[in-house]
């Protein structure tokens, strides 16, 4: 059984990818796991000098997916998955 943990800062970008593995994969026996988000936020003052009143705030948000595989895929298939990412998501794989 492998499992699969995929993080993206888009959520439509990974959708897509989730749906890419599974047409790949064509496992009947895999499960998908959406787990909660992650959000970071920053404050930061607008000016250098001593007013304090201005601020500007960022958050960064990442999604994050787990995969569960329970059936033993063949390494092709595997190093393929890994060769045709996208840039903006990561993935780890868990044995």
């Amino acid at each position: 059984m492998k499992k699969i943990i995929v993080k993206s800062n888009n959520k439509n970008l990974l959708e897509c990818y989730v749906r890419y593995l599974k047409t790949v994969i064509k496992i009947k026996e895999i499960s998908i796991v959406w787990l909660p988000k992650t959000i970071k936020k920053i404050t930061l003052l607008k000016s250098p000098h001593v007013y304090k009143k201005t601020k500007a705030q960022y958050q960064k948000v990442t999604f994050k997916c787990l995969i569960e595989i329970k059936k033993d895929i063949f390494y092709s298939k595997l190093i393929f998955i890994l060769r045709n990412i996208p840039k903006s998501i990561a993935f780890k794989i868990y044995s």
